[in-house]
């Protein structure tokens, strides 16, 4: 499982105390990219080099003796994952007092409740317990906002990911489509369909949760550009920490394949103690206030008293017990239509 960190990193450490609560000491748009591997001793924590080692380049098949960037080495374990086990992909951005230890834990509960192969960003919130006073949540706010660059950065590497897919399956498509039907180009252009879809099947869908909906709408908002590209099939804006008022104008700049979902919890805990931490100056949150629900571009769920659900912050897999809770983001998380 990869990892995409703006956080600090010391290499010296061991384990999950390689990574630090502040951002990456050359700036917050900074990114490293972490392979996690969990075993009988439990997890092995590998923080990649820029560029790739012989041994990286081995394990994926790069004959090339230059230098080649670590993403090449992650677009090919992902390919090779996908394609042998037949899975999607969930790219997952966490929310507030989550630390990597946290992030990980929650990305193997997806990858292992959906059957997905995930990949995570993690912005440097800081972690360690049960619900914080006001000052960390301010605290983490304020980190999340210094996030967004780097948030839009692994966006454009997760686009970088997915045309180096496309470019590496539709050359040798194209060059057999063309020599089947040479004369005809509605033909071709059809058996081009044909082929990309049964040789490379999976899709690639967003989930961001909680405070994780703050970085994206900030994404949204300011002058970058990689957060507003069509990367994913749908977006799961789950359990979102961010102001209700005015959220369609944020919302319907998200540009999908298929699905906008935002997925409400009115009894949801975390939203409740997060409005009452700045008492009248933090707004209705909007993953759990069914009024003003106006984004013209997105589809609403109410999972208010669905059984198993009950106060959870997190119930795509607190309530995965619940055969219809399972179902629907089984299906949201894999690009379908589960409504």
């Amino acid at each position: 499982m990869f990892i995409i960190t703006n956080r600090q990193v010391h290499e010296s450490k061991r384990g999950f105390a390689k990574f630090g609560d502040v951002p990456n000491e050359l700036g917050p748009r900074e990114l490293r990219i972490v392979e996690a591997t969990k075993g009988s001793r439990g997890w092995r924590i590998d923080v990649l080099p820029d560029t790739l080692t012989p041994q990286m380049k081995k394990a994926v098949n790069i004959s090339n003796p230059g230098d080649v960037y670590c993403s090449q080495y992650v677009a090919r374990k992902l390919r090779q994952a996908v394609t042998t086990d037949k899975r999607h992909v969930l790219f997952y951005v966490h929310g507030f007092n989550n630390d990597m230890k946290d992030v990980i834990e929650q990305s193997e509960m997806l990858r292992k409740t959906y059957k997905m192969e995930v990949i995570a960003f993690s912005w440097p919130a800081k972690g360690g317990g049960a619900i914080s006073g006001t000052l960390s949540y301010r605290r983490d706010k304020g980190i999340a906002q210094v996030s967004v660059g780097a948030l839009d950065r692994t966006i454009a590497k997760i686009q970088g990911f997915l045309t180096q897919f496309n470019d590496e399956l539709l050359k040798d498509v194209i060059a057999s489509a063309t020599a089947s039907h040479p004369d005809n180009s509605p033909q071709r252009d059809a058996e081009i369909a044909r082929q990309s879809e049964r040789l490379c099947p999976f899709r690639v869908s967003a989930l961001f949760h909680s405070m994780g909906n703050y970085l994206f709408k900030h994404a949204l908002q300011s002058t970058v550009f990689e957060s507003r590209q069509t990367v994913f099939d749908n977006v799961i804006l789950a359990s979102a920490d961010t102001n209700n008022k005015d959220h369609a104008r944020w919302v319907d700049q998200i540009n999908v394949r298929r699905r906008i979902f935002v997925t409400i919890n009115e009894n949801d805990y975390a939203l409740g103690v997060s409005r009452m931490k700045l008492g009248d100056t933090q707004k209705a949150r909007l993953g759990h206030y069914v009024r003003e629900l106006n984004a013209t571009r997105s589809l609403y769920v109410d999972f208010t008293d669905v059984g198993k659900v009950g106060n959870s912050h997190s119930y795509f897999v607190d309530a995965a017990g619940n055969s219809a809770v399972k179902r629907f983001f089984t299906k949201a998380f894999r690009g379908q239509n589960p409504e």
